[in-house]
């Protein structure tokens, strides 16, 4: 959990709206995680049958962050340190 708290645009400070689509990507993404644990207490069978069907959530994630990432480019006056969300959820999920 340690590293979920790493990223760079969770401590910047956003205009209201970019905060909600923020929030609610850190929920799916937190919701996405929850289910992948879940799937990786089952025995190994069911744990690729469940890991399959996360593989969408997984991609959506992926879409969101490249999306996020394209909102925080476009904020003017937001000094961030690479990686931003799309990289950052490649590099430490």
């Amino acid at each position: 959990m340690a590293d979920f708290n790493g990223l760079p645009a969770a401590s910047a400070k956003l205009p209201d709206t970019q905060a909600k689509i923020f929030a609610t990507y850190l929920e799916m993404c937190a919701l996405t995680f929850t289910e992948v644990l879940r799937a990786l207490c089952h025995n190994r069978a069911r744990t690729r049958r469940k890991l399959v069907k996360l593989m969408p959530d997984m991609c959506t994630l992926q879409q969101e962050a490249n999306e996020i990432d394209a909102i925080l480019d476009a904020t003017e006056g937001l000094d961030h340190p690479a990686p931003l969300a799309g990289g950052w959820l490649l590099v430490k999920v």
